[in-house]
């Protein structure tokens, strides 16, 4: 009888687990796609970023997504009812399906600033900060809007 509770209890605490678990060491905090803009020693920096996917494109050797960010906090987690702080280039090594990566998608992800790309915003000049992604955490929509626990006790049927 032990067995399955202790196996009830591993399964119960999986379903709590709706924050990403990155590997947080060195990542500057103060650095974001905004402030990155300006600050020219940033480069090297390891970073926490998110936001929502605004398009995904494969290349030979990686993916690059472009993120309209959202102000994140320690462990990953978005801000969505905040403004926006711009939009980044991330680039995935190898290859990411762009149908699961694809527009309007929450994402957070760590990775290395390695600098700005120019590009173009609906025909308007645009510097990209970019990164090179080392961990990503695509979000489930529910997830983002509600903090509280994802457990619920009862007794009935449940229909969605």
């Amino acid at each position: 009888m032990r067995k399955y509770g202790s196996i009830f209890l591993l399964l119960l605490l999986t379903a709590c687990a709706t924050k990403p678990a990155f590997k947080l060491e060195n990542i500057d905090h103060g650095l974001n796609p905004r402030n990155a803009v300006h600050s020219e020693h940033a480069k090297g920096h390891q970073v926490l970023w998110g936001g929502t996917i605004l398009s995904s494109h494969n290349f030979k050797d990686h993916t690059r997504l472009e993120v309209l960010a959202y102000p994140i906090d320690d462990q990953g987690r978005l801000n969505t009812d905040a403004e926006p702080l711009g939009r980044f280039f991330a680039l995935a090594p190898g290859y990411l399906e762009t149908a699961k990566y694809q527009k309007n998608r929450w994402i957070s992800l760590t990775g290395t600033f390695i600098g700005m790309e120019n590009g173009s915003v609906g025909g308007a000049s645009y510097a990209f900060p970019v990164i090179e992604t080392s961990q990503l955490h695509l979000w489930e929509q529910e997830s983002l809007n509600n903090n509280d626990p994802k457990i619920h006790f009862g007794i009935g049927v449940l229909f969605h």
